[in-house]
């Protein structure tokens, strides 16, 4: 990670009933490459 520019797209917190820690962050990135990287095509 340390080698990319990441940035943070979201945050959220849940709650799941029936578990022992039922508590749940959820964390959602991206990453942008490095300029001289090639960029993976998509179909």
């Amino acid at each position: 990670m340390s080698a990319h520019n990441v940035f943070l797209v979201d945050v959220s917190w849940d709650f799941t009933e029936n578990e022992a820690e039922p508590y749940v962050l959820t964390i959602y990135f991206n990453f942008e490459p490095e300029p001289d990287e090639p960029t993976p095509e998509t179909d």
